[in-house]
């Protein structure tokens, strides 16, 4: 694995610049011998801002004294985070820039950032860790041992640099001696500006209403921030689906400076199948006017499937797992679920409700390359519905399609002994099996997603073949008898 991993790093020559290696403990030994020769991959790039909070940590320096993440956050410091090793060669080149940047935002200049600088190597000794950092003329707060810290951050290589906002937000940055000052001083001034407000309340994140549901009810959870000086105490919450009726939902609490909290609404019900959207807003905090009525507001969009069945998404990456994102969409590109920020190589598989509809599955790669070794599967009721090589996702994204069947969900108009349409996907001929269909005329119609109809038949016998001469895509089929219609999405490769 380690090796094949290298040969993909050896394909990225242009624009590498850190030793992107495994960092199992067993593997630290060949990863010091092949230091050197990954020195020459360069890579120099800001990540963008993640949408989760940092993870939080406490660890003691070579000096005895405690560091801890949120406590400097709370402060209104910007923290950059230095995961390196002693033995690693472009930890060391990049080591110049890096006080440069340290000597002019650290406490000897603007005193906006405080850095830590995190040896993550546990063989490593504080007498090692304390002379090295000398030898690179690294003055920033040192510590040694990282406590699995670089497991929080999914460091998958030396270094890593890590620039932690004051709201928590943050984003991996990288670069060559050349370039790696310049990119950590635009990853600081991408960092949103300290609050100068005293009441401001923002809209987050919407769970529960989001995605797909098995089901007639959602229960919605908001994530409520805030993004004042004075901690709130109390808000009200305006909520509505499908600009619908508003209602009201009065919470009290406390939530203090960029801190967030997770508010369940009550349960709406009866809902019909099909797609909706949630939308609210956060008015009224302390019982006074928001400073800033620019973020009080966010929705999301959400599908429900009553008697729905739910599919499995299992996916391996490649090595390079924190590039991998993925999300599954219906015909009408509402995504019903996603994922990103993956952790490791074999992330949990994950649970999605779906309908007798055709889907595609996603898959996105942040540097552009796909994946070397990866592969990933859906599976329903433990048939299996798609597979996915590691030759078939290769650049920055890739989708591929996929129906269910045999779902009673209500969306669809019933028929008594139900057609079968298959192949699906098909290519060129679609055949459907029509139970007792002698002496009863079927109409079978296929038209796209549109709406616009492609191809119109007759037929009262029991199996009938239809030549599919149309683009690749989605499309419905529609059999129709004079008392009964049913309909089943296709797709066509």
């Amino acid at each position: 694995m380690l090796f094949e991993n290298i040969e993909k790093d050896k394909n990225k020559l242009s624009d590498v610049s850190d030793c992107k290696l495994d960092l199992n403990r067993t593997k630290r030994t060949i990863a010091m011998k092949l230091n050197y020769l990954l020195f020459a991959l360069m890579i120099t790039s800001i990540g963008s801002l993640k949408s989760q909070d940092a993870p939080n940590f406490t660890l003691t320096d070579v000096n005895g004294n405690t560091h801890n993440l949120y406590n400097y956050l709370s402060q209104g410091k910007i923290v950059l985070l230095d995961f390196y090793a002693v033995w690693c060669g472009p930890c060391e080149s990049n080591a110049p820039a890096v006080e440069a940047f340290y000597e002019e935002f650290g406490p000897d200049g603007t005193n906006e950032v405080v850095m830590l600088a995190i040896e993550s190597d546990d063989a490593t000794s504080d007498a090692s860790a304390i002379a090295t950092a000398q030898a690179w003329g690294a003055t920033a707060t040192l510590i040694n041992n990282d406590g699995g810290v670089d497991n929080m951050y999914n460091i998958s290589g030396y270094p890593s640099y890590f620039m932690v906002c004051p709201d928590k937000s943050y984003q991996s940055v990288s670069g060559s001696p050349t370039t790696i000052q310049a990119n950590l001083e635009a990853a600081k001034t991408a960092c949103p500006s300290a609050s100068n407000l005293n009441i401001n309340a923002s809209a987050g994140s919407v769970s529960g209403a989001f995605g797909s549901i098995c089901g007639n009810s959602v229960t919605p959870v908001v994530t409520v921030e805030n993004s004042g000086q004075s901690n709130l105490t109390s808000l009200t919450i305006n909520y509505q689906i499908d600009n619908g009726s508003v209602s009201s939902y009065n919470w009290s609490g406390n939530i203090s400076t960029y801190e967030k909290a997770n508010i369940q609404l009550p349960t709406v019900s009866n809902l019909s199948n099909g797609t909706h959207q949630f939308d609210y807003e956060v008015v009224n905090p302390n019982n006074t006017s928001d400073q800033d009525n620019s973020d009080n507001s966010r929705s999301s969009s959400f599908v429900v499937y009553q008697g729905g069945g739910t599919i499995v998404l299992e996916m391996e990456t490649d090595f390079y797992f924190e590039e991998v994102s993925w999300d599954i969409q219906d015909a009408n590109g509402t995504v019903i679920a996603a994922g990103d920020n993956l952790s490791s190589f074999f992330p949990d598989p994950s649970s999605v409700c779906v309908g007798n509809e055709c889907y595609s599955l996603n898959l996105y790669d942040s540097y552009g390359d796909g994946w070397s070794d990866g592969n990933a599967t859906v599976t329903f009721n433990g048939m299996t519905l798609l597979t996915v090589t590691s030759d078939q996702h290769n650049g920055s994204a890739s989708s591929f399609d996929f129906c269910v069947e045999g779902l009673a969900t209500g969306i669809e108009s019933s028929m008594t002994n139900a057609p079968v349409i298959y192949p699906n996907p098909c290519s060129d001929v679609l055949m459907i099996q029509l139970d007792n269909a002698m002496n009863q005329e079927h109409v079978v119609e296929v038209y796209s997603i549109a709406g616009i109809v492609i191809l119109q038949a007759k037929t009262n016998t029991n199996q009938f073949n239809i030549p599919i001469d149309a683009a690749p895509g989605i499309y419905m089929v529609r059999v129709t008898n004079p008392t009964t219609t049913y309909s089943r999405q296709i797709i066509v490769k």
